[in-house]
């Protein structure tokens, strides 16, 4: 007895060791706190001077305070040393700090050479990553959603893996507001079904499951439905129309636009002026969303983060053919 007790303990040690070794992580709980503080009082200046320069409005001063670009920087922690991925300081043809505004309710796309810092400009701006001094100001009322490429789904049904984040109460996560927006992306009806599945249970596959019983587009798709039923102020998106073929593509990016006009999607259009903007950043590969952008920023280890006008080109390649704002 004592023999089998002691090849049970055993056998739990790795996963035990394991266990320990996650619990025992560093956290960036500190960091995230200082950041909050510091755009918090960010926030708190701008709408003192807000209100200042525009005494005689009452309301809908929070929705125009902008999200900044500032001198973007930003390195990674390497073993042998640091590698800047971001590096941004000043314009050296004018001698000026670089500063980007974006109002709220802009579509914005990141474009630029491979490996030169979109991902990460994304993942500072979705909060995923918190260096001490970015240079980039979000007003701190605004819920931020950062959203990877790659599609992940959790061991549940699939309606809960759509409202995840939202109270079940929610209007937000009504089944009807659900199906909708997955129609207008183009879902198809096969994967709706799984929308009226109950909860799934401990003998199924769980999130793995999704992957063997979804389409590589209905997942991608679903995926991109999941961030617009959680309706955030602010949307980051990592190059969401990648997947996709032209035609699903240009689907997308309708869906993208309305969600910037329409300030969110499926709500009651008599209500739109009471909701806050949305703005929407995202990275793409493709014409198709630089054209259907209303601003366009490229970022290189170089130049950092500048504005860009459109014209014709390939967004694919170091020779994408726009010109910075002066």
């Amino acid at each position: 007895e004592v023999y089998k007790t002691l090849l049970n303990m055993q056998s739990t040690s790795d996963s035990l060791r394991h266990l320990v070794g996650i619990m025992n992580l560093p956290t960036d709980l500190k960091q995230r706190a200082i950041a909050s503080a510091n755009r918090r009082a960010h926030t708190k200046e701008l709408r003192e001077y807000l209100v200042k320069q525009y005494p005689e409005k009452t309301s809908g001063l929070m929705d125009m305070e902008p999200i900044v670009f500032s001198n973007v920087h930003f390195a990674y922690e390497l073993e042998y040393g640091r590698e800047a991925s971001l590096l941004t300081r000043k314009n050296s043809h004018e001698g000026l700090d670089r500063k980007i505004e974006i109002m709220q309710g802009s579509m914005v796309c990141v474009v630029g050479p491979r490996s030169e810092g979109k991902a990460t400009l994304l993942k500072i701006l979705g909060g995923v990553i918190i260096p001490p001094d970015s240079g980039i100001f979000i007003p701190a009322h605004l819920r931020i959603l950062h959203v990877a490429a790659e599609p992940y789904f959790y061991k549940d049904s699939m309606y809960k893996n759509l409202t995840f984040g939202l109270h079940p109460d929610s209007p937000g996560a009504s089944k009807e507001r659900v199906k909708a927006i997955c129609i207008s992306l183009g879902v198809n009806e096969y994967a709706l079904r799984y929308l009226e599945e109950p909860t799934v249970g401990d003998s199924d596959d769980g999130g793995e499951k999704w992957s063997l019983v979804l389409s590589l587009t209905d997942r991608h798709l679903l995926n991109l439905a999941r961030a617009f039923v959680f309706d955030p102020e602010v949307l980051v998106l990592h190059k969401p129309t990648m997947p996709f073929d032209e035609r699903v593509s240009s689907q997308v990016l309708k869906v993208m636009r309305e969600f910037v006009t329409d300030r969110g999607l499926h709500w009651d259009s008599e209500q739109k002026t009471l909701r806050r903007p949305r703005t929407l950043i995202m990275s793409s590969a493709k014409i198709q969303g630089v054209l259907a952008a209303d601003r366009i920023l490229r970022v290189t280890k170089a130049g950092g983060v500048e504005e860009l006008q459109q014209s014709k080109g390939d967004v694919g390649t170091d020779s994408f053919s726009t010109r910075p704002l002066r």
